[in-house]
């Protein structure tokens, strides 16, 4: 095969495996309102409002944010979202 050929199915796999990956986060949805999200850091809070935002398309999220039980971590619980 040549060298374009490998490379258009190199990257038609790392597409099909984005897609697939894009298909089961917004399937399996964990940021619905009312799950607590203990133990986490402030950069696992970051991807919970980019997920929210800017994969499922929400215009507004309402998180609720407290201390943890382990120090130097929160526990973190989506009180609401919005689309609109």
């Amino acid at each position: 095969m040549k060298a374009s050929e490998l490379n258009k199915i190199a990257k038609d796999a790392e597409m099909k495996r984005v897609l697939l990956e894009f298909t089961e986060r917004l399937k399996d949805d964990p940021y619905q309102p009312g799950i607590v999200h203990p133990k986490l850091c402030l950069d696992d809070i970051t991807e919970i409002v980019e997920d929210v935002l800017f994969i499922r398309g929400h215009k507004e999220i309402v998180i609720k944010i407290s201390p943890s039980q382990l120090d130097g971590y929160v526990d973190a619980e989506v009180l609401s979202r919005s689309l609109s």
